[in-house]
């Protein structure tokens, strides 16, 4: 019988804290997952860092203060329509046991598991093309195309050029890759609480502050997006398209008709919610 525990991910690393942020991001980008397991050194689960938070805080070196509560989690024992249903709003979920985590579960372990068989070999994943899709010119600077992803509330971007074909698809463990870390200085004013010299006039020194944030090239996002290794087509099964998705590790990809032009949005959650009934 299949249950929560049966769905977890075996793979996904725990995160100890304090650990350096480029360690952190090479664990995201060797294991291209939107969210990592957090724990303390006794142990104890802190909660979760996403991929996301590492791009909106570029100028957060603590990864302690990125870590946020699992806002999504299930019991041990919970049914796979509630795993689903939990999962599909952040892309994972958290199983909970008696010590408050046994582990994680995300879209793709949830794909792979459940909609790899051959019953969904005849259900067309034309029901489940979203045409709502969020593109970027292909000219755009890398790092505006980050800022405009993470502004859209979306996770994944598909790159196009001007005659709207698809050269790639784009996600904030992807931006991780491009990053790296620049180290600024800024100076500011620094008073020394009241403090007057022989001659009675308060003294002000220079205070410089180091800090290491996250930088992206402003090069086009087209010099750096990796092509989708095979696009869905609406002639796919639901089968297919999320062995597709499983495939290119991501949890959303770009539609195609036969020219390569963009007509949709394949995500893992709505070949998820119409395979297994949750919405009409």
């Amino acid at each position: 019988m299949t249950t929560a525990t049966t769905l977890i991910n075996q793979r996904a690393p725990r995160v100890l804290v304090p650990t350096r942020r480029s360690d952190l991001i090479k664990r995201f980008t060797d294991l291209k997952l939107p969210a990592l397991p957090v724990f303390n050194k006794s142990g104890q689960f802190e909660g979760i860092v996403t991929a996301d938070s590492l791009i909106r805080d570029f100028d957060q070196e603590q990864v302690s203060l990125l870590v946020r509560p699992c806002e999504s989690s299930v019991d041990i024992n919970a049914q796979p329509s509630d795993v689903v249903s939990k999962a599909i709003k952040h892309h994972y979920v958290c199983v909970r046991d008696e010590s408050g985590y046994a582990g994680i579960i995300y879209i793709r372990d949830l794909l792979r598991n459940l909609l790899g068989r051959k019953e969904y070999d005849a259900v067309s994943v034309a029901k489940t093309v979203s045409p709502r899709v969020f593109a970027i010119w292909s000219e755009t600077p890398a790092s505006l195309a980050a800022r405009l992803l993470w502004h859209s509330g979306e996770d994944y971007a598909v790159i196009v050029d001007r005659e709207l074909r698809v050269l790639g698809g784009v996600t904030f463990v992807d931006f991780l890759r491009l990053s790296s870390e620049e180290r600024i200085s800024e100076k500011e004013q620094a008073n020394t609480g009241g403090e007057q010299d022989e001659w009675g006039v308060e003294v002000n020194g220079v205070l410089y502050i180091d800090r290491l944030v996250l930088s992206l090239p402003v090069t086009p996002i087209k010099k750096h997006v990796i092509p989708v290794k095979e696009p869905v087509r609406m002639s796919d099964s639901v089968s297919s398209a999320a062995i597709k998705l499983c495939m290119n590790e991501t949890d959303s990809l770009p539609v195609t008709d036969l020219d390569g032009r963009l007509v949709g949005a394949s995500r893992g959650g709505d070949l998820l919610r119409t395979a297994l009934g949750l919405v009409s």
